[in-house]
Order: C-alpha cells, then sequence, then structure tokens
C-alpha cells in the first residue's frame, strides 16, 4: 500500500544531481547530503561519501517518522 505522500513523490523531479528523494550534492565539501521535511520541521540527517549511504539515511529517518507502511 502506498500513502498518498509517498504517490507524490514519484511525480516530483529529484533535487540536485541524485536520484533519490531527499538526497543532493553539495559540491562545497564534495560530498552527498541528506534531508528530510515532514510537518514543516526541517531534518538534516547528514553529509555521505556515497549517495547510497545517504538515501539509506532518509529511509531510515522516513520510516521512524513512519512515513513508510510495510
Amino acid at each position: 500500500m502506498v500513502t498518498r505522500l509517498q504517490n507524490s513523490w514519484g511525480y516530483r523531479k529529484p533535487q540536485g544531481r541524485s536520484k533519490y528523494r531527499g538526497v543532493s550534492w553539495r559540491s562545497s565539501r564534495k560530498m552527498w547530503r541528506s534531508s528530510l521535511r515532514h510537518k514543516g520541521v526541517v531534518y538534516e540527517l547528514g553529509v555521505f561519501k556515497t549517495e547510497i549511504e545517504a538515501h539509506g539515511a532518509f529511509q531510515a529517518k522516513a520510516k521512524e517518522l513512519k512515513l513508510y507502511e510495510y
């Protein structure tokens, strides 16, 4: 089952140069940045060496906030 929020994610253009939602490239640090906005609060999840690690942090926080249904 997909929530309305998850469904809307599929139609948005990815930010920065990443193909993953919530992940963008920080050229000043030459690292991948991960962040998530939920109910007006921005969660800065950190910077990572790989795009996959940044995406993993996004997924973990989304699961913690119960944005995913499993």
